[in-house]
């Protein structure tokens, strides 16, 4: 399920990424195995931003 989720997401971030690439004419020079963990790092950094976030506006809201 996680895994799945990262995954998928992504490669969403992946999409955001080419289309940028497509956005700024810019021909993509790196390695197909770095485009895909830049991706997945974003990935992840994304989703603990989220958490953190959510954390902070809860614990805001408590005092």
């Amino acid at each position: 399920g996680m895994i799945g989720t990262i995954w998928s997401t992504s490669s969403g971030v992946n999409a955001i990424i080419d289309t940028l690439n497509q956005a700024y004419d810019i021909q993509e020079s790196r390695p197909l195995w770095r485009v895909k963990a830049t991706a997945l790092t974003l990935t992840i950094a994304l989703a603990l931003f989220i958490v953190v976030s959510f954390a902070l506006v809860l614990v805001v809201i408590s005092d």
